[in-house]
């Protein structure tokens, strides 16, 4: 039997893990267990060749796994597993000039590839840059689900192409800023089905450097920002693309309910009414 850690190869709070068994003869309905650590739980038995046992890590470092049937331990190996939480992944806090009122946090979560993500970044594109990061605060999250066994680790809904897409984002966002970035996300939004192919001519477009961008998306910085990226959006329980969270509180999953916006132009509406200092003069008066 082979041991191999999935879905992911390291566990957050509150997420569903689980190691993957392979082997041959399994016999589906079976009862069988899988004892990780101090913890016991029953077996699941996917296939014949494969069992697979969610865990509940509570240690970091290397963890004994047993494999029992009809409560005799038939295999056991020691796996390395990563416990980690939130907050540990949380993308640090912009540090921004003082004024006389908090910025309004937004965070929006989505698909590269997602046309309704695209018209929301459209919408706040207009809303960035008339409204400034002293006003508005903006993080971009990516719904994803990382899985070694992908070719980028990834899983999403449009596929590989869209993990690409999104890392190239979040490249831009950490080489220049988020108004960078979602200027990007919206120039690929143009043209949503082809993405990342377009993403050169958008680069071009912004006067960006296309190389770096690319090198960064397949380099452990794009994978470790993918995984902040899915953190954030998990934080927020996203499943919808696009979610649109302000001040902490779900605003609106865009095209479907619940949502408190009707148009586009709600979206300004909501972001200056929940700022408390002097309204800019691009608020809806």
């Amino acid at each position: 039997m082979d041991f191999t850690l999935a879905n992911p190869p390291r566990c957050t709070v509150g997420q569903n893990c689980y190691v993957v068994v392979s082997g041959e003869g399994f016999v589906p309905g079976e009862k069988a267990s899988c004892q990780f650590g101090s913890t016991s739980v029953t077996a699941i038995f996917v296939s014949n060749t494969e069992i697979r046992c969610v865990v509940f890590p509570t240690v970091v470092g290397d963890v004994d796994l047993a494999i029992a049937v009809g409560g005799k331990v038939v295999t056991s190996n020691t796996l390395p597993f990563e416990f980690i939480s939130l907050n540990d992944l949380k993308p640090s806090p912009v540090v921004r000039r003082s004024t006389d009122a908090e910025p309004v946090h937004v965070r929006i979560h989505g698909e590269a590839k997602c046309p309704d993500f695209g018209s929301i970044v459209t919408i706040f594109q207009k809303i960035v840059h008339s409204l400034g990061p002293d006003v508005l605060d903006l993080q971009i999250g990516f719904i994803m689900k990382d899985i070694p066994e992908y070719p980028t680790g990834y899983w999403s809904l449009h596929g590989q192409s869209e993990v690409i897409g999104n890392a190239l984002v979040k490249c831009v966002e950490n080489d220049s800023n988020v108004t960078t970035a979602i200027d990007y996300a919206s120039c690929l939004a143009e043209k949503i089905d082809t993405v990342p192919t377009n993403a050169a001519f958008c680069a071009d477009r912004l006067g960006l450097d296309f190389a770096s961008i690319r090198t960064c998306a397949f380099s452990q910085t794009g994978q470790d920002l993918l995984k902040q990226s899915m953190v954030l959006a998990d934080k927020d329980n996203a499943v919808w693309s696009p979610t649109v969270i302000i001040n902490d509180d779900l605003y609106c999953l865009w095209h479907s309910t619940p949502c408190k916006a009707t148009k586009e132009e709600d979206f300004l509406r909501a972001v200056c009414e929940a700022y408390t200092g002097t309204k800019p003069s691009a608020c809806p008066q």
